[in-house]
């Protein structure tokens, strides 16, 4: 958030962008009553880059091996089961409302402070579940020390194991794109959205986001599209946090 605001306060000349996410446009804005910056009227929407794969990882011991399967259990054990995160109102938890929220579910959230101990604690068993990105889940899933029941993306991560799809709602993956602060040339925007398109169609570069466990856009868009991508990224997020009634305040 410090970077975000930095960013829309910077001047719209082009030379100062900012690397913005699911985190800083559409969930943060809901979560923290007094944000300092307007994720929608403070930035230009430059590109879309791609999506860090979330996945639902559960200890070992859960009976449940499919997304469906662990509703049910879930539901059986209504709010007798835990879920952790990496922190409140963080990517992770929404991510939790998200799939628990259509069934009227409650777990009971353990925020820590980062996903190492949330994961460690999911290995542990002293919490039951929790939605984490790919590139921290899979290695404990292929070691057996936690279960992956469901990835967000469509692609499978190249190189990796063809991990389980079906159950995982759509839009929960977080996202990463380019913005610019608002009231920048839209001559300059289309000239860094084109730029960025052709870095992103050289094989280098998509295989160096790969590393890092972003799936990367096909293609990038036309700033216009994703404009439109964010503010509905905005809403859907916006609308799960508000059902969760999940509040921080900056001091």
């Amino acid at each position: 958030m410090i970077g975000a605001e930095a960013a829309a306060k910077s001047a719209p000349d082009g030379y100062t962008l900012i690397l913005g996410s699911a985190d800083t446009h559409a969930i943060n804005p809901a979560v923290f009553s007094n944000i300092r910056y307007d994720a929608i009227k403070d930035f230009a929407p430059i590109a879309l880059i791609g999506d860090l794969p979330m996945t639902l990882i559960v200890n070992p011991n859960v009976p449940a091996k499919t997304i469906e399967e662990f509703l049910r259990v879930v539901k059986e054990r209504q709010g007798k089961m835990t879920y952790s995160s990496w922190g409140i109102g963080s990517g992770s938890q929404i991510a939790m409302e998200t799939i628990l929220q259509p069934g009227g579910l409650q777990m009971l959230h353990v925020p820590f402070p980062g996903s190492a101990p949330a994961i460690a604690a999911i290995m542990g068993g002293q919490v039951d579940a929790m939605m984490v990105t790919l590139p921290t889940s899979a290695g404990n899933h292929v070691s057996g020390r936690v279960r992956i029941l469901g990835v967000t993306p469509i692609n499978r991560p190249a190189g990796s194991p063809d991990f389980p799809r079906a159950g995982m709602p759509p839009g929960v993956a977080i996202w990463v794109g380019m913005f610019a602060p608002a009231k920048t040339d839209p001559a300059i925007v289309a000239l860094l959205n084109r730029e960025i398109k052709t870095l992103m169609e050289d094989a280098t570069v998509r295989a160096s986001f790969a590393k890092t466990g972003l799936e990367v856009v096909r293609s990038v868009a036309p700033p216009a599209e994703f404009a439109r991508f964010v503010e509905a990224s905005f809403a859907s997020w916006g609308k799960t946090v508000r059902a969760a009634n999940i509040k921080v305040d900056l001091k």
